[in-house]
Formats: structure tokens, C-alpha cells, sequence
């Protein structure tokens, strides 16, 4: 469930006019991530680094796919806690969310 502040902070986005619209297609989409399931002997294929970040309250089913996924990609993939948030920190803390990316992606 989302809280009120997240919801605001959503709102003042500037994509929040185009989430409304999508609106319609999102019970579609949630039964088709709800359907799907990682194949760690897949994600255990990838040879490139790969950076997985994970709010520290976002909700436990979403840190414990998100631990199983970096933990099933060899070699250099890292899971980055950002740390009193959830699942929308590229809304809640973009700053912090985009610098994590481009540390990421300059190494």
C-alpha cells in the first residue's frame, strides 16, 4: 500500500498526467509481473555487471526478489540498499537514485 506521501510525491511529478492515462492497462500488467518467474539459471548467463537497487522498506517480497536476483548473476553484479526507502525512489529521492545509476555506469 502506498503511503500518502509517496502518492503526493507522485503526483507532483511530471509524469503523473501520463500515469493516469496508462491507468487502464495496468490490472494487465500486474497479472503478467505477477505471473512471471525469474530463471536464476538464466540470470546466471549475464557477463556484464549488473547494479540491482532495492529500498530498504520496500516491501519484503521485493528485497527478497531483488537479493535472489543479484545473488543468482555471477561474477560482478552488486545489490545497492538505498537505505529509508521504498519501492519508488526514483520519484521519492531522484537524485540519489540517478547518482547511483551513473556511479554504475562510469565504473
Amino acid at each position: 500500500m502506498c503511503r500518502s506521501s509517496s502518492v503526493d510525491a507522485m503526483k507532483a511529478e511530471p509524469m503523473w498526467q501520463r500515469r493516469i492515462e496508462i491507468a487502464p492497462t495496468l490490472v494487465r500488467e500486474g497479472r503478467t509481473v505477477n505471473a512471471y518467474t525469474a530463471d536464476p539459471a538464466r540470470l546466471g548467463q549475464l557477463k556484464m555487471p549488473v547494479r540491482f537497487l532495492v529500498g530498504t522498506v520496500s516491501p519484503a517480497a521485493l528485497q527478497a526478489s531483488t537479493a535472489a536476483a543479484a545473488a543468482a548473476v555471477p561474477g560482478s553484479s552488486e545489490l545497492v540498499e538505498l537505505v529509508g526507502q521504498g519501492h519508488t525512489a526514483i520519484d521519492t529521492v531522484p537524485d540519489e537514485f540517478v547518482a547511483q545509476v551513473l556511479a554504475f555506469l562510469k565504473n
